[in-house]
């Protein structure tokens, strides 16, 4: 069976899978993350039939469907499963015994589904070793990762090509899925092989300066958030599929809270404008002019 090692999160993770691997090979994600370490610290074994990954489950902790597929993650005697049903029927599974360092998934023809199964399975592995999926879009300026938050539509790429376009030397990290994570006591945002639909698979790392929530409004405002709407603001932006286990939820919890010490939170209502990037930028790096 063919396996290769990659550096994500600078957690080192070897992927097992003729299939899988052959995918992958395809895809642009991976090759920036990909090394050589033998020692991995986390092993997701795919390509695997379907009644050695499925267990008789328990409770069901999360569900969400939309146009791609159901999704649905449920408890089991040894920790979780989780399920997705795609619109033909077909289906993938990911299991995984509670802080283990191994996790199962089965064969995905699909590339959008393998992509997908990958980034539970890391989602589930990563989170024991301090760090956290966020959907956002981050750009590093003056090597520091300013993370930008919102609901679908509420225009982050948009105001991250805004901030790029008119910041010398800024530039995206990630566009739908960096992680934080903590290292020796500070908080690191990583790039990740996981950019939603714009192309940026960048290994690299940079502290966290600040994150921003934003929400569309006919001006543009910005404000500094106390901790505990700092943390209102950032929690529906985390691994969505956690939310249902007290397990999953606490550990979240610990490392989002860590971040919610060091880091500050603002709220931006604006306009899809240059203003309101120049706001944002002007605020957390407290300069004048771009």
């Amino acid at each position: 069976m063919a396996e290769k090692t990659y550096n994500i999160t600078g957690i080192i993770t070897c992927i097992v899978g003729d299939e899988t691997l052959s995918i992958i090979e395809t895809m642009p994600n991976f090759a920036p993350f990909a090394c050589e370490c033998r020692t991995p610290d986390v092993t997701i074994y795919t390509d695997e039939p379907a009644e050695k990954v499925c267990l008789k489950t328990i409770d069901l902790i999360y569900q969400y469907t939309d146009e791609r597929a159901k999704n649905e993650l449920f408890t089991t005697s040894e920790g979780y499963l989780f399920v997705s049903t795609l619109p033909d029927g077909r289906q993938f599974f990911v299991r995984y015994a509670a802080g283990s360092h191994e996790i199962y998934t089965t064969a995905c023809a699909s590339p959008d589904a393998l992509l997908f199964s990958l980034w539970i399975a890391f989602t589930l592995l990563s989170v024991w070793k301090n760090a956290l999926a966020i959907h956002t879009s981050c750009i590093v300026y003056e090597e520091k990762a300013v993370l930008f938050l919102g609901e679908s539509g509420t225009g982050k790429s948009t105001h991250t090509r805004l901030w790029i376009e008119n910041a010398p030397d800024s530039f995206l990290l990630n566009d739908d899925s960096p992680f934080l994570k903590i290292e020796n006591g500070q908080i690191m945002v990583y790039g990740s092989p996981w950019s939603g639909k714009t192309p940026c698979y960048r290994n690299e790392k940079y502290p966290l300066k600040a994150i921003v929530r934003l929400s569309q409004a006919p001006y543009n405002k910005i404000q500094k958030l106390d901790l505990l709407n700092g943390f209102g603001a950032v929690y529906p932006s985390c691994t969505p599929h956690f939310a249902g286990n007290e397990v999953l939820t606490d550990k979240m919890t610990e490392i989002l809270s860590e971040v919610m010490q060091q880091t500050p939170v603002y709220s931006l209502v604006c306009l899809p404008n240059v203003d309101a990037a120049v706001l944002a930028r002007k605020t957390v790096f407290i300069k004048t002019k771009f």
